[in-house]
């Protein structure tokens, strides 16, 4: 089936039974639509679209080529021949306008002149057609071409020949002005190129011009060296130089990588350091030993006004002075510490709490449970940080797992009799301790402890019988213990003790009496028994020690103190006291015939029988004097004594005091 409709050429919209009616044209724009000629195929522009050229125009492009004559074909810039326009443009014994075109239209390149060469018609000489780019309908620029004629609707036509397919007029039946087109005239000398890519020649002006500026170049002499641009050479530089620079070049730029990175690293670090470095704190302390064994804080608060309190857990302290002291519940550890100090300032005074850093380097401190030993000492005990060296007394002591001691032997300061509750043992021992990491610190600690009272009654110092048992008896503080050769013996209400003691066998042996009490200082008694046969034996063995008399213990009281002394005499006054029996003696010298010369003789047994006008020889050892009608008596405390004769016994109480 054939179709009858077609498209209107200058909006595109497509009319129904266009083909059957000649004299149709279009309902939206009033173009007349063409009808397709059958007799030859229709001739097809570049787009493909065909379109009837208007007889006007045709006879218009008639006359323009008549009026050209032989001219011959002008060329666009592109190089292609100038469009053709139908009828009267070809050559002779060309077809008339009209003759071979079959109702056609051509369309022309926008801009090209209307004349054309003469004679020349590509569509009925193909060989020598030279297309166009795009086929452009320039009907409504040729000059001289008449408006359409009055009451017709004309044709809306784009740069491409062909209106926009759905846009229609803006208002259709208006007749627009056309306006008359004017071609631009050619310049002197101006010659179409011959063919496409052709290179252009330059116009004499501009040779002569580009000539002026390189001689102008040249007169200027060579670029100047400061200037940048005058720097650049491009000479070629060998590949060795090459990679020497480039060598140089990354050393310079490894280098400023490296001050670049410290420069970061430095900075870095005086961020952390002033982030992280610790601000001096408002409190300074230091540890000291305390009274009964405790350890006191002792605080300096240079900020705080007087009144503040200072709270360490349990423990507070008031600030006077800038310082106050806290007692501490438990001892610190050895080594830092950071305790937590609450600072509460007087009225309306700012509150904080602060970590307060303690360093305890070393701690040094007695122990007296050694005193109870056999042999009683006292030890001190330096607790110091690990790497430490400690010296006691001038003597080095190691440092084992933390900790350095030392015992000290005080048996003599405990060894005696004494009678004063109030006797104290009192030691001070020098110390030094270098810790690891700070310097050396000297001191000296002192030591002191009670020593609990201790007198005997009986017998005296030493003891010398020819019986197997002897009375021992004294006094101690209430409460405490006696110890005689390991053994307890028990003690009265008031501190008194009285005990039978037995000799076995004959030969010396030494006892010790010792006192003791939780909390003081042991009082010790070492008490010489000897067993003999004979007590005339026993003088015959004492004088061969040379024991001093009367007249050299009257010349040095003083000096005679301790030493074994021999007296005889007659007795004055005897009496017995408890366990002991004292007695005046007169000695018998001959410095003593015309004069006085008493000695006090204190014995431990109450057996002895002696009275006024016995004679006596006693052997012992001088223990001072004492006081007897307004004189100085020596003091002998009596190990035996041996009576020449027997008189009465001396009353119980009575004789020299």
């Amino acid at each position: 089936m054939v179709s009858r409709s077609a498209h209107c050429p200058a909006c595109g919209l497509q009319v129904a039974e266009a083909q059957a009616n000649p004299a149709a044209t279009c309902p939206r724009c009033g173009a007349p639509i063409p009808r397709d000629d059958a007799s030859r195929p229709p001739q097809r522009t570049i787009m493909g679209g065909t379109m009837p050229i208007p007889p006007a125009v045709r006879q218009a492009a008639q006359q323009a080529a008549q009026q050209a004559g032989a001219a011959p074909p002008q060329r666009t810039l592109m190089g292609m021949a100038a469009p053709f326009l139908p009828g009267g443009t070809g050559g002779p014994g060309a077809a008339p306008a009209g003759e071979h075109d079959g109702g056609l239209t051509r369309t022309q390149l926008l801009g090209t002149p209307r004349h054309a060469a003469a004679g020349y018609d590509p569509l009925t000489d193909p060989d020598r057609a030279i297309s166009t780019v795009v086929d452009v309908p320039v009907f409504a620029q040729v000059a001289g071409v008449p408006p359409p004629p009055s009451g017709a609707v004309p044709q809306q036509r784009t740069l491409m020949g062909v209106a926009r397919p759905g846009i229609a007029p803006l208002n259709p039946g208006v007749a627009k002005p056309i306006e008359a087109h004017v071609e631009d005239p050619t310049p002197p000398g101006y010659a179409p190129l011959e063919e496409l890519g052709a290179t252009m020649r330059l116009s004499p002006e501009l040779q002569r011009r580009a000539m002026a500026s390189v001689e102008e170049v040249r007169k200027q002499g060579p670029p100047n060296a400061r200037h940048p641009l005058g720097q650049r050479r491009f000479d070629k530089v060998p590949a060795k130089e090459i990679r020497k620079q480039a060598a140089k070049q990354a050393a310079r730029s490894r280098r400023a990588l490296y001050v670049i990175l410290a420069a970061v690293g430095i900075a870095l670090t005086a961020v952390v350091v002033a982030l992280l470095w610790p601000s001096a704190p408002p409190l300074r302390a230091q540890v000291r030993a305390g009274d009964g064994g405790t350890e006191v804080l002792d605080v300096e608060c240079s900020g705080c006004p007087d009144g503040t309190v200072l709270k360490l857990r349990e423990g507070e302290g008031k600030v006077q002075s800038g310082k106050a002291s806290i007692p501490l519940p438990a001892p610190l550890a050895i080594g830092d510490t950071v305790l937590k100090v609450d600072i509460d300032r007087p009225e309306s005074g700012r509150d904080e709490s602060v970590n307060l850093p303690v360093r305890v380097a070393y701690r040094i401190r007695p122990e007296l449970g050694s005193l109870d030993a056999d042999k009683p000492s006292i030890q001190i005990v330096v607790d110091a940080m690990p790497g430490s060296k400690v010296t006691l007394d001038g003597e080095e002591v190691p440092l084992r797992d933390g900790r350095a001691a030392k015992s000290i032997d005080v048996s003599k300061d405990l060894l005696g009799p004494n009678s004063d509750p109030a006797a104290q043992l009192s030691r001070k021992v020098s110390f030094t301790v270098t810790p690891p990491d700070t310097q050396e610190e000297k001191g000296a600690v002192a030591v002191t402890a009670p020593i609990l009272p201790l007198a005997l009654d009986a017998p005296g110092r030493a003891v010398v019988t020819d019986k197997p048992t002897f009375v021992l008896a004294g006094r101690t503080l209430p409460g405490a213990e006696i110890v005689v050769s390991g053994r307890s013996i028990g003690i009265t209400k008031d501190g008194a003790f009285l005990q039978t003691m037995n000799v076995s066998m004959n030969g010396e042996t030494q006892i010790e009496v010792r006192a003791r009490m939780p909390g003081r200082a042991p009082r010790l008694l070492r008490l010489d028994v000897k067993r003999v046969t004979s007590l005339e034996t026993a003088a015959e063995e004492a004088m061969k020690k040379s024991p001093l008399g009367y007249d050299a213990l009257a010349a040095d009281l003083q000096g005679a103190i301790g030493k074994a002394v021999a007296v005889e005499g007659e007795v004055v006054e005897a009496k017995v006291q408890g366990p002991a029996t004292v007695v005046l003696l007169q000695a018998s010298t001959p410095a003593c015939k015309a004069a006085k010369c008493l000695v006090r003789l204190v014995q431990g047994r109450a057996d002895l029988a002696v009275s006024r006008g016995s004679r006596l020889r006693a052997f012992g050892v001088a223990v001072g004097t004492i006081a007897h009608e307004g004189a100085n008596v020596p003091d002998v405390d009596v190990a035996f004594s041996i009576s020449s004769d027997k008189g009465a016994p001396p009353p119980a109480g009575a004789g020299p005091p």
